[in-house]
């Protein structure tokens, strides 16, 4: 493709297209530009498009389309064609660079991801000069081009925080070292001491305090897989800078947003998680510089208040003092009673207690909720940073914790038996506090495995946890009853109850999720006689991922209309990818094994004329977004019983939603993955995720064979559609050959020609 006018136009208007709402415009839209990726000069166009293009949405649509193609074309494995030629590969390294730091921030952040891409598949060897041209901006002092390059270096080098160690890795971060440590030391000290020139601009402040969050972000990761010389020679620098940050305040900064962190608590966090590194895997070194940050991290917690926008530097604070309390050499810095009592009452025990934005959370998304609590992936709350700070105390200071904290149990649960309407927090954080205290080691598959001998387990069971597990009003206090049934789950080698309130619609969940992770199935004739409607209408999707296989087809015949209704209103209310992918997964997976008739006479009692609107919608737009090998058949052969077993297909007057759907299909067989996302959900990074952690994540289903449900019976998709329509040619003579030939394209005709001779299937 040269550069030239018309071929810039015929871009524009593709791209254009895509923005369309209307999946008649907007899927050619894309496979058109899919299939020009290939071509010479494409990423040229794009570039030129998004620097030049006087319409913003144009220029930051090119930047997306720019940034994606990068994703999955710049990796070229041996067997796979090479979609980036070489001199345009040249070209992008090149200019990328330059481009991305003279661009709006918008765009800026698009190909700062693509720099990344890039640099994991070329730096250093392919890209020697890449880090050196990024330090040379620094003396720009242009903080719009120096965040740009520290956004860059972030994404650049943030894996170090997870790869695993190798001489290789060793060589690339001693290279980065070398180049980057110096420059970013300078730029670090500059930038402080620009804050104190401007103290009184606000806007200035909110722009230095970014750059000071990216160079800590970059500081995490270049010291992560171990100590640099550099940054142990000049440790007193960066600990002297981190402290004064740490317990820097400057009203200009403050934010009136309640729920969002603004940039004094994110460097904040950030600085909580940098000297936790330290203390964690460099104490020896960092232990001159400790109490200090004890001391600012005490009155950090002290004074942070109770909104939602401290809850990151509030958990990241705690997660600090946790990483140093149960390290023996620092033991006596907590020895103290009155220290201990102090820690208890003025930072563990208000973070512990539920929140009226938690009691908030678990009314919006109550299945959300507790999966995070029960899996332990609530990383970033205060409540699992509370329990985690108790954990570690209680390794050197168990029996005075657990006194100072008894006072405090007894206490609350004396004023929930007053009042219980009024006062059902307070027993939600004994049971907090309980549960944290007696959890000494634990595993997925038994729960606690060593507990608190202080703590009677079973004492506090008989008298806590089974008063709410045998109440009849199965949905009164769903929160306690929630805390309950995990109580059971984590202790379970030491109690064993799970009972009618199986039924409950705040907790159902629990019991269902990650159930082989927990420790095995349950026996689904027992659970059976205690699932009700209610079941269905709150977490009917764990039911979906854990057992609609499992479960009897009597008992989903009972429910399968409330689950439809329930899965559409989901899909009208939040249709991300990720829904939309296990939606069109789960419909078809009810056809394969129920049948197409079955499915499109369900979904029309909903609403009429429902399962036409769901196909043309959804389905044909969508399905080429399914990923996985097993779940891509799964919506194969669905699809191939509704083209070939469902008459209302055939009955219509209008034949091309059924051409629709079979060009859909083809497309499935043929194309790769569409891995394209609305720009809503483009922006989000693995890192900034709540509950991901870089630390080591048990592989729980490692090494199992995915299951296929769809069966040995039909080993291959696309001869068992062209058997499929031998069949129903035969029922409707001539009638299928038409619409074939006259409906669908050249290219998925030919294909689909090709099934039939491979199949040896001749066509009626």
């Amino acid at each position: 493709m040269e550069l030239t006018d018309s071929n810039l136009q015929t871009l524009t208007d593709y791209l254009q297209k895509t923005l369309s709402p209307d999946p008649s415009v907007r899927r050619p839209a894309e496979k058109f530009l899919e299939s020009v990726e290939g071509m010479f000069n494409y990423p040229l166009l794009l570039l030129t498009l998004l620097e030049k293009s006087p319409d913003k949405v144009i220029r930051v649509c090119a930047a997306i389309t720019f940034k994606n193609y990068i994703k999955r074309n710049w990796r070229c494995n041996e067997d796979e064609v090479n979609k980036i030629c070489d001199s345009d590969r040249t070209m992008i390294k090149a200019n990328i660079v330059n481009l991305m730091l003279h661009s709006p921030e918008q765009i800026q952040k698009q190909l700062s991801d693509a720099i990344s891409t890039v640099g994991r598949e070329d730096f250093p060897h392919k890209w020697p000069n890449l880090l050196a041209d990024m330090v040379s901006r620094f003396q720009s002092g242009d903080f719009h081009i120096i965040n740009g390059v520290l956004h860059t270096a972030h994404s650049l080098f943030k894996r170090y925080r997870h790869e695993f160690k190798s001489n290789e890795l060793w060589s690339e971060i001693k290279l980065v070292l070398g180049v980057f440590a110096t420059p970013l030391t300078e730029l670090f000290k500059v930038t402080i001491g620009l804050c104190n020139e401007h103290a009184t601009d606000a806007n200035a402040l909110k722009v230095l305090f970014s750059s000071l969050i990216l160079i800590s972000k970059v500081f995490y990761s270049l010291n992560f897989q171990d100590l640099p010389e550099f940054f142990e020679d000049n440790m007193e620098s960066w600990m002297a800078n981190f402290h004064t940050l740490l317990t820097f305040d400057n009203k200009l900064l403050h934010t009136d947003d309640e729920s969002e962190a603004g940039p004094l608590e994110l460097l904040k966090s950030q600085i909580c998680d940098n000297v936790a590194l330290y203390a964690q895997k460099y104490d020896e070194e960092f232990r001159p510089f400790l109490p200090q940050f004890v001391t600012a991290v005490w009155h950090l917690l002290v004074s942070a208040g109770s909104a939602l926008k401290y809850d990151l530097l509030v958990s990241n604070a705690m997660q600090f003092l946790a990483s140093v309390s149960e390290r023996q050499h620092y033991k006596q810095l907590f020895e103290e009673r009155s220290t201990l009592t102090s820690i208890c009452e003025k930072v563990i025990l208000p973070n512990m207690e539920c929140r009226t934005v938690d009691e908030e959370a678990f009314e919006d998304n109550a299945e959300e909720y507790i999966r995070r609590d029960i899996e332990g992936s609530d990383v970033d709350t205060r409540r699992r940073a509370a329990c985690d700070l108790v954990r570690s105390l209680c390794r050197f200071f168990e029996g005075p914790v657990t006194e100072i904290f008894s006072v405090y149990v007894a206490s609350m649960l004396a004023e929930y038996a007053k009042e219980p309407a009024r006062a059902w927090k307070h027993k939600d954080t004994a049971i907090f506090l309980v549960t944290s205290l007696a959890s000494k080691a634990q595993t997925h598959k038994h729960g606690i495995t060593q507990a608190n001998e202080l703590v009677n387990l079973t004492d506090f069971f008989i008298a806590n946890i089974l008063p709410d597990l045998r109440s009849p009003n199965v949905n009164q206090f769903p929160v306690l009853k929630a805390d309950a049934i995990k109580y059971v789950m984590i202790f379970r080698s030491q109690v064993g109850l799970l009972n009618r309130n199986l039924v409950s619609l705040s907790i159902i969940s629990i019991v269902f999720v990650n159930v082989e992770r927990a420790g095995g199935r349950h026996d689904m004739s027992d659970l059976e006689k205690h699932l009700s409607e209610s079941l269905f209408l709150s977490f009917i999707h764990n039911l979906i991922k854990c057992s609609l296989l499992s479960l009897c087809r009597s008992v989903i015949n009972e429910y399968k209309k409330q689950i439809f209704i329930l899965l559409f209103q989901r899909l009208q209310s939040s249709k991300t990818t990720k829904f939309i992918k296990s939606f069109l997964v789960f419909i078809n997976l009810f056809c394969v094994k129920y049948g197409a008739i079955a499915l499109q006479e369900l979904i029309d009692s909903i609403q009429p004329s429902l399962f036409g609107m769901v196909l043309e919608k959804v389905l044909v737009p969508e399905v080429q977004k399914v990923s996985g090998t097993v779940e891509r058949k799964i919506c194969a052969v669905g699809m191939t019983r509704i083209l070939t077993e469902c008459p209302a297909m055939m009955n219509c007057g209008d034949n091309k939603l059924w051409s629709s759907v079979l060009q859909a299909l083809v497309s499935l067989f043929e194309l790769p993955e569409d891995d394209s996302a609305p720009c809503d959900e483009h922006f989000i990074e693995v890192e900034e995720s709540p509950g991901y952690q870089a630390a080591f994540s048990q592989l729980a289903f490692a090494g199992r064979p995915q299951h296929d449900p769809v069966g040995p019976n039909i080993a291959n998709a696309k001869l068992h559609l062209a058997h499929s329509l031998r069949t129903l040619s035969t029922a409707c003579p001539g009638r299928v050959q038409l619409m074939i030939s006259s409906d669908l394209s050249p290219e998925v005709t030919q294909y689909l020609h090709g099934y039939l001779q491979a199949a040896s299937v001749t066509l009626v």
